[in-house]
């Protein structure tokens, strides 16, 4: 019979039958009662499962009406069911597609999304003959078909085949088990954004998503290459290449011609269009390198080379497509796959250039590079070597020079004899034969040969670029007359001009581009309120040297539209938007009032202040001014720290706008930044920081930390009121007080979205330590799309954002200060632990041990159980002395207390709540019941829970422990085993570790063998009788150990006691009244399954208690 996942790949008929789950609506009946094929049925909006190698087919039957919408989804159900899908289409008619229109899909189309991945909205849409194949990235892809409109002449057919594979058959994609591929670790929140490092040990490849199917449209992705390890006297450069054409199904238009050709083709510069996919390979580690080449098509792809030990790939797809079709039908691949090498250079040669952008070489009369000549002629000596080209690739218009430097005194004179490269290339290039004559004295004389393809030159010469006589600089406004102002003085109100020619009539400050000189105050403003609707772009560059690298906004007054928090539309009478040159727009905005300076500084060299105002409400003031000015990226300190101690502010992800990488903090002293910080962030923004420590001592094992003590760094959009800045107390806000307008930081557990939440924190005067539990952690920061400017909470305090501490918390590998396994929060404790002080007073044949118990090292995610288990040596239990210390009074008065439970004898937390307080109304309206193992009222204070577990799978409750009024606690068990659980399910967001703990000692101590082997009582039953003192009763000598009562199949367990029954709480009986029994002794039964307590006996007398379990 089928059961769990196996049945979802299966159909139901109503006979009870099962069939495929592809033959449902598929035209043909398989069930024998035909209610597979019920009418109007559409294999649309529905989820298809299946299994691991099988082949399962489904289509639209015919033509549908438009419109039409029809979602497939597919899932791998993991194991037998498979780990990723393949998806076939055997048919696609879906629409037109119209290449280079803004709409490349006008009349519908077909999309694929996957579950966890980005939207990326790109399509597919017109005609496409052969199985054009998609492979999924995760376990669940979704195709959706849209139809608008039914031209005439324009058919409809759709068909497709799926299958799901093992994620081990993969290895086109990930390589054999036995020798894996390396795909770069994934930028958390991207589609495809890799980072990759240290290539030469392993096989590093680039490849297409969704590699090896057809990848998706209106994608762009990021791979950064980085060699950090470089052997002592290399250098290291990074070089791409694919030789073998079916690797490189890049989209581009295929003919007979060019499948029947004899050459290989390589598409690249001009020849890539608009709508072409394209790679682009720059020479750094960002797109302000240079480009080295765009590439958008080929049979191979030539070898690309970074002039230094890093290098960016960027890859973009066209919004718009027809599925890929195969080159040839023995070509079944699609997409491609670059492979990676590291070139190791000697550090003083001369194959590569010494710096970026310039390619420049010297070769000196000593120079290691030359071959000595022992012959010579008269009192010269002749000196003789080999000049080659770069081994790497140079981008377009490069012009390379060798300058040749002879010995004080004596000029260098130079043959130069230059080889001839093949016909191809040389008609390309130039060829020559330089003979140099007396450096020194400034002469040159060319002589050339061969053929030249230009203009002769005739000398090498240097230009330097002098301002011109009696001009403005580029900071100031020329008048009519041939004076000059400072540029900021234009339409400012007041004449500066003599001739008034800097205040012409009609004149404007807006769509102005400004500059200025480092550490000069410029102003400028709207002076009166203007007509709606109305656009304003104000551009601000700093030019370099002494015009400054960054750029301060200071806004003194702003009053554009209004803020409507909470609103779908925040702004939607205008707003603000701030953007700048290379870096990705937000497409955030500002509006409302905010009075006092909100700064904002640059983290490029161009930043564009744009205002819209759409409608002018009654009574809404505007107003809008500003300061600026330019600063040296020098005097940046409190951004990027002291010349002599800079910080460390990670490596940002090409394509994004704030996500960075850090790693190795142990070392330099890194941050976490606001964008933009020290000023007012971008609204609409999103920023994943990952962090990661690679470098672990031996025996040791890392965790990242995270904290800030200070206000004026954890600046976060938060309301402030009088109240909140004349607070003499700390606050700090996460959980549910993070609202949707919020701005929040989001604490990851491991190294992606997916690892558990340790804190959602949206603003405070501090942020108290985060703590991972293992050497990964990801913070993600995101922004509301609309604010007002954010206030300062004080005159004294200019700084705006926020700036967070790292550190790394190193812990011996074999201590219990941390969780071995993620979402899990087990600890065992053995009697061999190397965590134990061996005490060496011992009694009897026992020999005591001791040692202490923590709390974890790390943060907890909400609703975690901690789980402590003592493991005594093989048939011996571990009696345990647990002294608990006191917390805090301060924690106290929101705790329970730890009293002796009158019906049981075990130890309980006991209702003692304090007086209720504004912010206690959870606690104070929740009923706190006596604990009793019943987890369905769960305790709201911090508890340590111990049980006895003599079986695996059985737990008894023992105590309950919710403070130390009845310190020191001693509790010895009657099993083999002891199992602690610490439980906080609502801390407040400033409590840690610190402030929820317990300590205690344990021992163990000499006990009867084999009394939970003993006390597990099979069936078909028997008879006990407890004694005391035991007289030589084997089975009462066990003591406390409790009795576990097992029944066959299912039958129930009869138990019958003498004694009398006493009232448990909630039954009648008073709460904290002792019950009627005559001795202190209990016969506690609970049920095995849930450690309920079932009944609570006072032993001995006439009369019998008869119980009956559940079957």
């Amino acid at each position: 019979m089928w059961r769990g996942a196996a049945l979802a790949a299966l159909f139901a008929c109503r006979s009870g039958a099962c069939v495929r789950l592809d033959a449902y609506c598929d035209g043909e009946a398989q069930c024998a009662d035909g209610s597979d094929e019920p009418p109007h049925c559409t294999v649309c909006n529905r989820t298809y499962y299946g299994r691991v190698g099988v082949a399962y087919a489904l289509g639209v039957r015919s033509a549908p009406r438009a419109p039409f919408l029809c979602h497939l989804t597919f899932t791998a159900g993991g194991a037998a069911h498979g780990d990723l899908v393949q998806l076939a289409f055997d048919e696609f008619r879906v629409g037109r597609y119209e290449p280079g229109a803004l709409d490349g899909c006008p009349d519908g189309y077909m999309q694929l999304s996957e579950l966890g991945r980005p939207f990326t909205g790109g399509s597919w849409c017109g005609e496409a003959d052969g199985a054009a194949l998609y492979y999924s990235e995760t376990a669940t892809v979704t195709v959706s078909v849209k139809l608008f409109r039914a031209r005439l002449g324009e058919s409809f057919g759709f068909r497709l085949r799926y299958k799901f594979l093992a994620q081990r058959d993969a290895v086109v994609r990930f390589g054999a088990m036995e020798a894996p591929l390396e795909r770069g670790a994934v930028s958390p929140g991207t589609y495809c954004t890799r980072t990759y490092e240290e290539c030469h040990r392993k096989p590093c490849r680039l490849q297409s998503p969704n590699y090896p199917g057809m990848y998706p449209r209106n994608v762009t992705c990021y791979w950064s290459l980085r060699q950090k390890d470089i052997p002592t006297c290399k250098h290291a450069m990074i070089s791409v290449r694919q030789e073998y054409s079916h690797k490189m199904q890049i989209k581009r238009s295929i003919s007979m011609a060019s499948l029947n050709k004899t050459g290989r083709v390589v598409r690249a510069w001009r020849e890539c269009t608009g709508e072409r996919d394209r790679l682009i390979f720059y020479d750094g580690a960002s797109t302000d390198d240079p480009v080295l080449v765009e590439y958008c098509g080929g049979d191979w792809l030539p070898r690309v080379t970074s002039r230094g030990p890093e290098m960016l790939v960027a890859f973009h797809s066209s919004p718009f497509s027809a599925p890929l079709r195969p080159p040839a039908p023995a070509a079944p691949l699609r997409g491609f796959e670059l492979d990676v090498d590291v070139v190791f250079a000697d550090s003083d040669s001369l194959d590569y250039a010494r710096e970026a952008r310039r390619c420049e070489f010297h070769v000196k009369a000593s120079s290691s590079e030359e071959e000595t000549n022992s012959t010579a002629t008269g009192s010269g000596r002749g000196r003789r070597g080999k000049l080659r080209a770069p081994a790497h690739t140079l981008p377009p218009n490069t012009t390379c020079t060798w300058t040749f430097h002879g010995r004080p005194g004596r000029p260098p004179p130079l043959l130069l004899l230059i080889g001839r490269p093949p016909r191809s290339l040389c008609e390309r290039v130039l060829t020559c034969v330089l003979c140099a004559g007396d450096l020194e004295r400034g002469a040159a004389r060319v002589r050339t040969s061969g053929m030249w393809r230009g203009a002769a030159l005739a000398a090498l010469v240097l230009l330097g670029a002098r301002g011109a006589a009696g001009g403005c600089g580029v900071a100031q406004f020329a008048c009519r007359s041939g004076a000059c102002v400072r540029l900021d003085a234009y339409c400012d109100g007041e004449a500066q001009c003599a001739d008034g020619s800097d205040e012409p009539p009609h004149c404007t400050v807006c769509n102005r581009t400004y500059y200025g000189r480092v550490g000069v105050a410029y102003a400028l403003g709207v002076r009166s309120a203007p007509r709606a609707p109305f656009l304003c772009h104000l551009t601000f560059t700093a030019g370099g040297a002494a015009h400054g690298d960054l750029v301060q906004l200071a806004f003194d007054e702003f009053r554009v539209g209004r803020y409507e928090p909470g609103a779908l539309d925040g702004c939607p009478d205008g707003y603000m938007q701030l953007s700048e040159l290379g870096r990705p727009f937000t497409g955030g905005s500002w509006c409302g009032e905010a009075d006092g300076a909100a700064l904002y500084y640059s983290e490029t060299a161009t930043v564009t202040v744009s205002v819209k105002l759409f409608r002018a409400r009654l009574g809404e003031s505007f107003g809008f001014r500003l300061r600026y000015k330019f600063l040296a990226q020098r005097d940046a300190v409190v951004r990027f720290g002291a010349m002599e101690a800079p910080l460390e502010r990670g490596a940002v992800s090409p394509g994004t706008y704030c996500t960075r990488t850090y790693e190795e903090c142990h070392r330099k002293p890194c941050r976490l930044q606001s964008p933009n910080y020290p000023g007012m962030y971008p609204r609409n923004v999103t920023c994943y920081w990952s962090l990661r420590q690679k470098d672990i001592p031996t025996c040791k094992h890392a965790m990242i930390s995270v904290r800030q003590e200070y206000s004026h760094k954890m600046q976060i959009k938060r309301s402030i009121s009088m109240a909140s800045l004349n607070k003499t107390g700390r606050v700090v806000r996460a959980w549910r007080e993070c609202t949707g307008e919020r701005d929040r930081l989001i604490f990851y557990d491991g190294a992606s979205t997916d690892d558990p939440v340790l804190v959602e924190y949206c603003g405070g005067d501090w942020l108290p330590r985060v703590t991972s539990r293992g050497p990964e952690m990801l913070v993600a920061f995101h922004s509301s799309p609309f604010s007002a400017p954010l206030r300062p909470p004080a005159p004294a305090a200019p700084l705006r954002g926020f700036e967070l501490d790292v550190d790394v918390v190193f812990a011996d590998s074999d201590s219990l200060d941390y969780a071995r396994e993620a979402r899990r929060c087990e600890f065992h404790v053995k009697a061999s632990s190397s965590e134990e002080e061996t005490n060496s007073t011992a009694t009897g044949s026992g020999r005591g041990r001791r040692g202490k118990l923590r709390a974890p090292a790390h943060t907890l995610p909400p609703n975690t159980t901690c789980t402590w288990t003592f493991h005594g040596r093989p048939g011996r239990p571990p009696p345990l002395l647990l002294l608990i210390g006191r917390p805090p009074r301060s924690l106290c008065e929101r705790v329970l207390t730890t009293r002796t439970d009158p019906l049981t004898g075990r130890l309980v937390c006991a209702p003692d709540p304090p007086e209720p307080r504004p912010d206690d109304t959870e606690l104070a309206d929740d009923s706190l019941n006596d604990f009793d193992g019943d987890d369905d009222a769960p305790l709201r204070v911090p508890h340590l829970r111990i049980y006895e577990s003599p079986w695996p799978g059985y737990r008894v409750p023992v105590a309950c422990v919710c403070d130390n009024s009845s310190a020191p606690l001693r509790i010895q068990s009657g099993g083999p085993a002891l199992e602690l659980e610490l439980v906080a399910r609502t801390l407040l967001p400033a409590e840690d570790q610190r402030h929820v703990q317990f300590r205690g000692t344990w021992e163990r101590a000499p006990a009867p063998a084999h009394c939970a082997q003993r006390r597990r009582l099979q069936p078909p039953g028997t008879r006990v009788q407890l004694v005391y003192p035991y007289s030589g009763n084997r089975m009462s000598e066990c003591g406390e150990t409790p009795f576990l009562l097992e029944a066959r199949g299912n039958r129930s367990v009869f138990l019958r006691v003498w004694g009398e029954e006493l009232p448990l709480a909630g039954a009648g009986g008073a709460a904290g009244e002792a019950p009627p029994c005559a001795t202190s002794n209990r016969v506690l039964v609970y049920e095995a399954a849930s450690r309920r307590l079932v009944r609570a006996l006072c032993p001995g007398g006439p009369r019998a208690v008869q119980l009956f379990s559940g079957s």
